[in-house]
């Protein structure tokens, strides 16, 4: 922010500030640029209230909390020997960290965590990670998972407006259905783990432009000199023949 204020203090300099009006509410004055041609300036409105405040059409003091370069050029006109305190934000003094008064935005209390959909979205979402990850463990408790998975979805699409006591029933008949039996023979199915691919290179290095136009060098007998030969110079048949 201080960069900024040296920013907008050096474009001051550019600038010329003069009174249009004045009556017993507020001053008109006006500022422009003089080192842009007179058909291509812009004009800014500056206007000063009797309590002392000051506007401008460019309103970047409202928008950001930084005093514009032509409310600095009109306090420099006016020779302020400081900026003025009505042109100082709270959040840039030393007391801006501090709470005055109470907030006028709160955010609505909740009785209910649950109350609010997006919190039921997120609890629910957790729940199916945890359960999917013991579900995938073998094929037996992946199949018995997808079952309950449309049995429970057709239910939940059609879901009675009932107090919950014939749920209640459904599920502990569900539960003799489904017996320390079954689960021994269906949960206790270890397997070896599913292979995955180790690091490391997994097919050619992809070679270059340069690299592919370069011609293999071919085998030479220093013997004889043949280039691409499939002999060197101890199995040479020209040193061969000249032994003989």
């Amino acid at each position: 922010m201080f960069r900024r204020f040296q920013h907008e203090l050096k474009e001051s300099g550019a600038y010329v500030v003069i009174e249009r009006e004045r009556n017993p509410i507020y001053k008109h004055y006006e500022a422009y640029k003089t080192t842009v041609q007179e058909e291509y300036r812009k004009h800014y409105a500056l206007f000063v209230t009797e309590n002392g405040n000051i506007n401008c059409v460019c309103r970047k003091f409202e928008s950001s909390g930084m005093l514009c370069r032509h409310i600095i050029r009109y306090l420099y006109k006016m020779q302020w020997s400081e900026i003025p305190k009505q042109c100082i934000t709270l959040r840039w003094t030393i007391e801006g960290n501090k709470r005055v008064g109470a907030l006028q935005h709160k955010r609505p209390k909740i009785g209910n965590f649950l109350e609010s959909q997006p919190a039921r979205y997120s609890t629910l979402c957790k729940a199916f990670q945890d359960l999917a990850a013991r579900g995938s463990c073998s094929i037996a408790r992946y199949n018995y998972l997808m079952s309950v998975i449309e049995k429970e979805s057709n239910f939940i699409e059609n879901f009675p407006n009932e107090s919950g006591e014939k749920r209640a029933r459904e599920e502990e008949d569900d539960a003799h259905e489904f017996g320390d039996d079954d689960d021994d023979e269906n949960f206790n199915d270890l397997r070896n783990p599913i292979l995955s691919q180790t690091k490391g290179r997994k097919k050619e290095r992809v070679k270059s432009g340069i690299e592919r136009g370069k011609a293999k060098k071919g085998r030479k007998c220093n013997f004889c000199g043949a280039i691409d030969a499939q002999h060197d110079s101890r199995n040479c048949p020209t040193k061969l023949a000249t032994n003989c």
